[in-house]
């Protein structure tokens, strides 16, 4: 797995930990989201239950994210998940039903200490109606933590689709989690369309920042008062695409066994 970053943004988001490289946590200063604290985003990739990793890594990757999250929400409540979970989990609740405590319990129990109910959201518009043990994990995993599934939730309604089409069709496997206190700070989040270069549809999500980018004087081609030019993608150019990376298919596998990923530098010129 690789988290590419942008040289304008490194000086605020840091890679932090990585875990059987498959869970990568990266961290976004407060200074670029305008927030009272910072971002902390775990990236991660579980592979499938018959998957040679688990001949390798005898873990439980549920588990490990769970662990850390725990470790790293004593010090930063805005966590985000996001990566292909190979979870389905229907229209199954993501969170406790009915968990709030009788009256009478709580004047008992409220000098103690304080409980605060499981936050139910709206009911989430997941087009797979198909299940798994992942997907029970996975919910379970949110239940424990406070987090909730965003697919199918956000309020622009870009995100109730398919991510990923097999052999034997089409599912959601693929997914952003939040705390519902957070789920304001996801301005986007967007199930695109799929390309015929991947069987997941690419996800596209927008997170609140207090940042602006500015071209400077080396890099800009525009005169004084003209303004930018934004290109729309033709589809008529799709096979003409396509043809073109077949053509250049080597020197593209080149490219990418010779990544220098050790620098900031080579990671800009890939990008």
């Amino acid at each position: 797995m690789y988290v590419m970053i942008r040289k304008i943004l490194s000086p605020y988001v840091k890679i932090i930990d990585i875990s059987y490289e498959t869970l990568i946590w990266i961290r976004i200063a407060k200074e670029l989201t305008g927030c009272e604290s910072d971002y902390l985003i775990a990236n991660l990739y579980i592979p499938p239950q018959n998957s040679s990793f688990y001949r390798i890594h005898n873990c439980d990757l549920f588990y490990e994210l769970e662990s850390q999250m725990i470790h790293y929400s004593a010090e930063c409540p805005n966590i985000f998940v996001i990566g292909d979970l190979n979870a389905r989990t229907a229209n199954m609740n993501d969170y406790v039903q009915n968990d709030k405590l009788h009256d009478s319990i709580l004047d008992r129990v409220g000098d103690l200490f304080t409980y605060v109910a499981d936050e139910a959201l709206s009911c989430r518009n997941n087009p797979d109606a198909g299940t798994n043990d992942y997907g029970t994990k996975l919910l379970n995993l949110c239940k424990s933590s406070g987090l909730r599934i965003i697919n199918g939730r956000h309020p622009d309604g870009l995100s109730n689709d398919f991510t990923y089409s097999g052999p034997r069709g089409m599912s959601v496997i693929d997914y952003l989690l939040a705390k519902p206190i957070n789920i304001e700070k996801v301005l986007k989040f967007i199930t695109s369309n799929f390309t015929t270069y991947s069987d997941h549809a690419p996800i596209h999500v927008q997170f609140k920042t207090d940042f602006t980018m500015q071209c400077n004087d080396i890099n800009s081609n525009l005169m004084d008062g003209e303004e930018s030019q934004f290109f729309k993608w033709n589809k008529e150019f799709r096979d003409l695409c396509y043809n073109a990376l077949l053509v250049n298919a080597d020197d593209l596998s080149s490219t990418i066994a010779n990544m220098d990923i050790a620098s900031q530098d080579g990671m800009d010129l890939c990008i």
